[in-house]
């Protein structure tokens, strides 16, 4: 077993065990062959100065909205199951394919507050799963050992990662706590807790996953907000939400109330019950497009583009689509150092200075 110790804690076990059926690997599916030189794998460097790797972290950013799971292993079929659905052997699949072509995964939030600490020469691809579905995410329990049910997104993610060096299982997991997330065994706070632990991002759908398009009222979106903040620190103690995913992909209409998105107050009008302030500092759409860079001037952290994943027939702007059309001279390629930014000097003035924040730029 693959066992991974973590802090004690009363509500849930101290230990994390990833199911005995491993996957093989000489028996895991790869990805087909490529003829995309711009991304054949290279040797990282020992030392570098941007220049080495060809850093661009003005560069844009792709950001995958992952739905529904199917497990085709069990013989299950995508068939009736949504157009945002992908079988796991497709995503094994996806997951070998970005490994080679050096992209590595991030969060939401380590994306919107420029925190991105990869390898030199390494890609930053966001992971966002919306739904709080048991495909993406499961537990079994047995007495006082949670384990990670091993034919989920996350099961795969974790085993894929074990085996690719540089490849963390990361990203951000989207919830709405009106709903049982991740329905199965355990109760919401043990799989919450598990989740947190296991040091995955969590992040804002609202409380009931409002389509919020047809909000037009400041006091009503606020609510759908703030009472999802309210309600996850009853399962993980003092747990803040830094990013929040719009519901169907649909964004609200006027100014005012995307400025909503990203502060105000939840307040629940209980005797005795103190309001919930939130903050988001980005805000997540489905517009099939690349993200800019946070510290670039184009970016808009009140509407982040995401590429839909699925293993339906390919549409123009998927996910698919960009790893098979990306350009490694305009993606945003890490130079290895999270305290600098480096750039091609020819780039420089579509650096947003204030962005940097003490950071050096590096304009090489």
């Amino acid at each position: 077993n693959n066992k991974v110790a973590l802090p004690p804690d009363d509500s849930i076990s101290s230990v994390v065990n990833v199911d005995n059926n491993a996957i093989n690997p000489e028996t895991t599916p790869q990805a087909p062959e490529t003829t995309f030189d711009l991304y054949m794998p290279f040797e990282t460097p020992q030392s570098y100065d941007g220049k080495s790797v060809n850093a661009n972290e003005a560069g844009k950013i792709m950001v995958i909205e992952f739905g529904d799971f199917i497990d085709d292993s069990s013989g299950a079929s995508l068939q009736g199951s949504g157009e945002n659905a992908m079988s796991l052997t497709d995503f094994r699949n996806t997951l070998q394919q970005l490994y080679d072509y050096k992209f590595r995964p991030i969060s939401a939030a380590d994306y919107v507050m420029n925190k991105v600490t990869l390898e030199p020469g390494c890609i930053p691809v966001v992971f966002t799963f919306d739904g709080g579905l048991p495909s993406q995410f499961s537990i079994t329990k047995k007495e006082n050992l949670i384990s990670l049910k091993r034919n989920t997104a996350l099961g795969v993610l974790e085993e894929f990662s074990a085996s690719h060096p540089g490849f963390g299982a990361d990203g951000t997991f989207y919830i709405s706590l009106s709903k049982d997330v991740f329905a199965g065994e355990g109760t919401i706070a043990e799989r919450l807790q598990y989740l947190d632990k296991l040091g995955l991002d969590i992040g804002n759908a609202t409380y009931t996953g409002v389509d919020i398009s047809n909000i037009t009222s400041s006091a009503i979106l606020q609510n759908e907000i703030g009472r999802n903040q309210s309600e996850i620190v009853n399962y993980i103690k003092d747990y803040k939400m830094k990013t929040l995913s719009l519901p169907f992909g649909n964004n609200v209409g006027t100014d005012e109330l995307k400025n909503v998105l990203l502060t105000g107050t939840y307040t629940s009008g209980a005797e005795g019950v103190s309001d919930v302030s939130y903050t988001n500092k980005g805000i997540f759409t489905l517009n099939q497009d690349l993200a800019s860079s946070p510290v670039a001037k184009t970016f808009d952290m009140k509407s982040i583009p995401r590429v839909r994943a699925s293993s339906y027939v390919n549409v123009n702007q998927d996910m698919k689509w960009q790893i098979a059309n990306a350009d490694r001279t305009t993606i945003y390629v890490c130079d290895g150092n999270p305290d600098v930014v480096s750039i091609p000097k020819a780039l420089k003035d579509l650096i947003n200075m204030a962005a940097l924040d003490g950071q050096p730029l590096n304009a090489y």
